[in-house]
């Protein structure tokens, strides 16, 4: 390798982490940490609500309360990237309000495309569709960790493992533990990331 392409190499790789820096500036300061709060709420709300509707006997308002919920997480999630950016540049505002859908848009896909087949396979229990959802979950989160946020990989590896090691021993009480991980995770994900500001 000449010289001058040791000194191309150097400025893409100056190039490719000064954009990095910038994505995780821009993520930071669109509410990021925010977004983990809110979806930690969710994970607790989502449990208890759940819960409530089964002893109260009505079965078909619990099975739809958790996409309900998630839909009114997903809207307040736009509001703060929204909110959060206000300041910024329309343009900025509208990648990452697009960066965020592109990304979790396919994932949520995913995990409603594996609770249909824990309901339409007689072979696989209704009560795996949990540690299904937190595993892609897990996965979005290792991912945006990989790219932007140590504290995101933090939470997607605590999330995949503890996901498995439920699923593997503790399946009957899987619902509370997880509850508990997931929503604890995030919330202090959230103030994590809220304090690197």
């Amino acid at each position: 390798m000449t010289d001058s392409e040791k000194q191309d190499a150097l400025e893409s790789i100056a190039l490719i982490k000064s954009h990095l820096d910038r994505s995780q500036k821009e993520m930071t300061h669109s509410g990021s940490g925010w977004i983990c709060i809110v979806w930690g709420l969710y994970t607790f709300l989502g449990y208890a609500g759940s819960r409530l509707l089964h002893l109260a006997g009505a079965y078909l308002l619990a099975g739809l309360w958790w996409p309900f919920l998630a839909a009114i997480a997903f809207v307040v999630s736009v509001i703060v990237i929204r909110r959060k950016t206000a300041t910024q540049s329309s343009k900025i505002k509208g990648t990452m309000t697009g960066w965020f859908m592109l990304f979790w848009i396919p994932l949520l896909l995913l995990i409603a495309a594996l609770v249909a087949l824990c309901g339409l396979l007689p072979d696989l229990p209704v009560k795996y569709s949990l540690p299904f959802i937190l595993l892609v979950v897990s996965t979005g989160y290792l991912m945006v960790g990989l790219m932007f946020h140590k504290s995101l990989l933090a939470m997607g590896i605590l999330g995949f493992a503890g996901t498995m090691v439920t699923t593997l021993f503790f399946i009957e009480q899987a619902g509370l533990i997880l509850t508990l991980l997931f929503g604890l995770g995030l919330i202090a994900t959230g103030f994590v990331l809220n304090r690197k500001r």
